[in-house]
């Protein structure tokens, strides 16, 4: 994109962009790169010219930091599932106590009524 302003540096190369070189900046950061620096295939810095905006591009440091949140995202993914398991285990153990406790008071009046007898 030509956003850049005097005296931008490009993240990679640390070269000052110049207004005719093709450079990309970070949708996250005010990060620049020169197409060049990417090390892009002709065919995509060719389509990079007329589509800089059409998607996001993530510089280095910015792509790092988005990786370690998707990690994060993910165990929380994966503590919710066992939190889920547990909620699951928890109620049956409930279930199995209430089921214990009622055999348990039957069997007390059970013996109850042969001592009675």
């Amino acid at each position: 994109t030509k956003e850049a302003q005097d005296s931008c540096l490009c993240l990679i190369c640390k070269e000052t962009l110049k207004e005719n070189e093709d450079y990309i900046k970070c949708s996250l950061s005010d990060n620049y790169t020169h197409h060049n620096s990417l090390v892009l295939p002709k065919q995509m810095a060719l389509f990079l010219k007329p589509s800089a905006n059409a998607f996001s591009y993530f510089c280095p440091p910015c792509r790092l930091k988005l990786d370690i949140y998707i990690a994060l995202f993910k165990r929380v993914d994966i503590i919710e599932t066992c939190i889920t398991s547990l909620d699951t285990i928890v109620a049956s153990l409930d279930t199995i106590q209430a089921r214990l406790t009622n055999l348990g008071e039957k069997n007390h009046n059970t013996t109850q009524k042969m001592n009675i007898k």
